[in-house]
């Protein structure tokens, strides 16, 4: 059986502190690399992307003074050292960065952004390998202000092309209703403002559970989420929803459940 070269991250909790581990597996002698640390004390949700040539981007939260979104840069040999990916003052705190895992030059990255208790805005920046650094972040939502709305569970995915989609659940707090949105990159975003509707809820009854992304060559995009429904029984158990993005309308097409009710344990 042939294997690859991997790479993996992982929070280690260790002498009362919480930091980012890497260990490198060569394919070659089978063999997995000793532990080093690539993420300084405070840290958590750590995700990793490797591409074909065996370089790796990791990025995480720190908490330290602030929930700051991190990266580390393995350039093939070597760990070039940590480095804050958003440093725009106005949106802190940051949560859950989100990384798909491809292959090409410029890699996208994006989290929750939080103002007061409640999450105001999703935000992305890019990298380049070749120069180990990022792009000024952008909005890449509606800036909803601080304290006025809830933007949760974002995911992101990519094709080999460079299209991408990120998707995320907003909950309108005056209505009270959900609604999963999603933004498009291909050479750039929709403008803040210019989010796409995957599908909404006319009732606080119909609520989303994190939804899954996946970007077709052809820059079609297929979503999925669980979707909850206080209406139907039994309550506690959720359905299997799907929807579908074409590249060339930039429609999303209504949702259709691919499970039965209550057939999903979330």
């Amino acid at each position: 059986m042939r294997t690859a070269n991997a790479i993996a991250v992982w929070v280690s909790a260790e002498s009362g502190q919480n930091l980012i581990k890497a260990s490198r597996f060569d394919a070659s002698t089978e063999t997995w690399s000793s532990p080093i640390t690539i993420g300084s004390d405070h840290s958590g949700d750590a995700h990793v992307a490797v591409t074909a040539d065996g370089k790796a981007i990791a990025v995480w939260t720190n908490s330290n003074t602030q929930n700051t979104i991190y990266s580390n840069m393995f350039d093939g040999s070597t760990w070039l050292g940590e480095q804050i990916v958003d440093t725009n003052g106005t949106y802190q705190s940051q949560y859950y960065p989100k990384w798909p895992s491809m292959n090409w030059g410029m890699r996208l990255q994006y989290g929750q952004v939080q103002g007061g208790n409640l999450a105001r805005v999703i935000r992305s920046a890019t990298f380049s390998l070749v120069s180990n650094t990022w792009t000024a972040a952008t909005n890449i939502s509606t800036d909803y202000g601080l304290g006025n709305s809830f933007l949760g569970s974002p995911n992101i995915s990519t094709n080999a092309t460079g299209i991408a989609v990120a998707g995320w659940i907003y909950e309108d707090p005056t209505a009270p209703q959900y609604t999963l949105q999603a933004n498009r990159y291909d050479s750039g975003w929709l403008p803040s403002g210019s989010e796409e509707t995957i599908t909404t809820s006319n009732t606080d009854t119909i609520q989303f559970a994190p939804l899954a992304i996946s970007v077709a060559p052809n820059g079609n995009a297929l979503t999925l989420w669980p979707q909850y429904n206080g209406t139907e029984t039994p309550t506690q158990h959720y359905s299997i929803m799907t929807s579908t993005r074409n590249f060339g309308t930039s429609l999303w097409g209504s949702p259709v459940q691919i499970s039965g009710i209550g057939d999903t344990d979330i």
